[in-house]
């Protein structure tokens, strides 16, 4: 059977409900079937790093991974993103979300750009896709940026002092990216969002207009 990710991403659209989570795998199992249900085929290659990974998000290749497979966790189980596939020559990035509300829960790692999103809701009960690029515009994300850097110069700060007071417990601080969405239904669900359709026809006209 020839590989068709175009089709893939239209049956994606079609799927039901399925939970993921760390005791529970049943959505990233349901998209690797449907990867192999639509031509695709298990890489030789198990794992690359994430150097290679953030290489190949640049622009740049995995040679080993050949034309219509896909490399499953690539980079391991906590790590970005959920598959990697090979299609008319271009990699495609994907990653699974699912949750019981109407929107994905980032945690620390917010939305990468050029990854395809694939969300299942158990409170909707359907599936959209996405690119991250299109959920995170670059305004934001430079808003983000600018934090995290000044966060960055009051954690150095803080570091400094710490070891000029004292301190015979040891205590010490650890800071943790927790990206969020608020605002409401009309900005975090990602199913009556007037945007929806605009971003899943992102994702299937991308793959239409990829050259044989």
């Amino acid at each position: 059977m020839t590989p068709n990710l175009h089709t893939f991403f239209e049956n994606a659209l079609k799927m039901e409900f399925s939970s993921g989570g760390y005791q529970k795998s049943n959505h990233e199992e349901a998209i690797e079937k449907l990867l192999r249900k639509n031509g695709f085929k298990k890489s030789a290659l198990k794992k690359i790093s994430k150097k290679q990974r953030d290489k190949a998000l640049a622009g740049g290749d995995i040679p080993l991974l050949k034309e219509g497979e896909y490399i499953a966790q690539p980079t391991g189980k906590n790590d970005s993103p959920d598959f990697i596939v090979r299609y008319k020559g271009k990699l495609h990035f994907i990653e699974c979300k699912s949750s019981q509300e109407s929107h994905p829960t980032y945690n620390g790692g917010r939305p990468k750009e050029e990854y395809i999103y694939i969300f299942t809701s158990g409170k909707i009960n359907q599936t959209t896709i996405y690119y991250g690029k299109d959920v995170l515009n670059n305004q934001v994300r430079d808003l983000y940026d600018e934090l995290l850097r000044k966060n960055e110069e009051n954690y150095k700060w803080f570091k400094s002092q710490l070891g000029l007071v004292d301190n015979d417990r040891g205590f010490d601080y650890y800071e943790r990216h927790m990206y969020t969405q608020s605002g409401g239904a009309e900005f975090t669900n990602y199913f009556t969002h007037k945007d929806r359709k605009i971003c899943e026809e992102n994702v299937l006209q991308s793959i239409l207009t990829i050259s044989d």
